[in-house]
């Protein structure tokens, strides 16, 4: 129970309980929290009354610090399955309030002092943001949130006020964002936390203040896209996917340099949001950004799914494979190695290594067997482990509604 607020008992069946749901961003479009964000809407409109509040429903003006996104709003909307979409953006004078956070623009705070100038801003933005914040969650019954900013802090400030059960979902990055000590205070403030991964369960316990609330691991949720496209310009033969972010981290680099050397006798398609690579490789495919029905074909046609990503909150991506009876290629860190099991599920390769990327590639695309027995392995996790039936059943049992 949060410390210091008498909280809301679940709403009984006289009403149908109301769910907010709260994230720093809400372009589900492009994959990641977003896109998780947007199942949850999905799933919970069923049987519950569901909004959500975000600051922005795009970034094309970049990180949510570094450009203030959270100053420009948007006209509410209603997303694609008719859950109403609110922008939660300051006065004019939060504005004026919220110009100290010009300090996040020079590089060298962020790399020297990040985490306390983070928690110093909090000053500012609350300033800006807790009175809207707090009037707008004043009609939930619950509020579930996935930022991973300031937006975490002010939640667990306006819900503490109001007595509104909470459940934060941080998809922290552990050691690069989402865990200053501001932040990791807010979490543990909630009546239940709810953690992508085990490795990260561990690290929240050994790191949060005392008391600890209800703390459980509840994997990211997806939806099962119905609807599939061929896109235009994809190889005839067979072909091992990328499909993610084109940030550094990803490992789109490294996969290309495994993919030159494994001398495959396959294509390399790479699909996902950002500046299409410059591809010099053979037989190499940038499809640039997709639609939805298009990354289903992708994923149900590819041989391999491979994005040797070095950093992952989750990784959604790795769960819709598996969903497709893809065997799955990665580094094996955490939480990567706990969604792919290391020969079962897929191959696990050292961070970095270039050459055991080329020949796990290499292994699969040489033996049919192999690849299938993975793949049916993974789809068979994925239906215990990581399908909507059952992640939908434990997050509302997290917020106690369910037995």
């Amino acid at each position: 129970m949060m410390r210091g607020a008498i909280i809301k008992e679940p709403a009984m069946n006289d009403k149908t309980p109301v769910i907010c749901l709260v994230t720093d961003v809400y372009w589900p479009a492009k994959g990641g929290v977003e896109a998780w964000v947007h199942a949850h809407s999905c799933h919970l409109a069923k049987k519950y009354t569901v909004s959500v509040i975000a600051h922005a429903k795009d970034n094309s003006l970049g990180g949510m610090l570094s450009r203030t996104v959270m100053l420009h709003g948007f006209a509410p909307f209603s997303d694609d399955f008719g859950t109403p979409v609110s922008s939660l953006s300051p006065s004019f004078l939060g504005r004026i309030v919220m110009l100290p956070f010009l300090l996040w623009n020079f590089p060298l705070v962020r790399r020297l002092w990040a985490k306390p100038v983070f928690d110093f801003l909090y000053i500012f933005y609350r300033a800006a943001f807790f009175a809207r914040l707090s009037d707008t969650l004043a009609n939930a019954d619950l509020v579930h949130c996935f930022s991973t900013g300031h937006l975490a802090v002010c939640v667990t400030e306006a819900c503490k006020k109001r007595g509104i059960r909470l459940m934060h979902s941080p998809p922290v990055h552990t050691g690069k964002w989402g865990d200053s000590p501001l932040l990791l205070s807010a979490y543990a403030q909630a009546d239940v936390v709810g953690c992508l991964s085990q490795s990260f369960k561990k690290e929240f316990e050994s790191r949060a203040p005392a008391p600890l609330p209800r703390i459980s691991v509840v994997p990211a949720l997806t939806i099962e896209q119905r609807e599939r496209k061929r896109p235009a310009s994809v190889p005839q033969e067979p072909f091992i996917l990328f499909l993610g972010r084109r940030e550094k981290h990803k490992g789109l680099d490294l996969l290309l340099s495994a993919f030159e050397g494994s001398r495959a006798n396959a294509a390399m398609v790479i699909a996902g949001p950002g500046r299409k690579s410059r591809v010099s490789v053979p037989s190499c495919f940038d499809l640039g950004e997709v639609d939805d029905p298009e990354k289903q074909w992708l994923l149900e046609n590819c041989e391999i799914f491979c994005m040797p990503s070095e950093d992952e909150s989750f990784g959604i991506v790795y769960t819709e494979a598996m969903r497709c009876a893809k065997p799955v290629v990665a580094l094996d860190v955490a939480p990567v190695n706990e969604l792919v099991v290391n020969g079962t599920t897929g191959i696990l390769v050292p961070v970095g290594n270039r050459d055991a990327l080329a020949s796990a590639l290499a292994r699969l695309l040489e033996n049919d067997h192999l690849r299938k027995t993975l793949g049916q392995e993974g789809l068979r996790r994925y239906t215990v482990m990581y399908s909507p039936d059952v992640i939908v059943a434990r997050t509302i049992k997290e917020y106690g509604y369910g037995g």
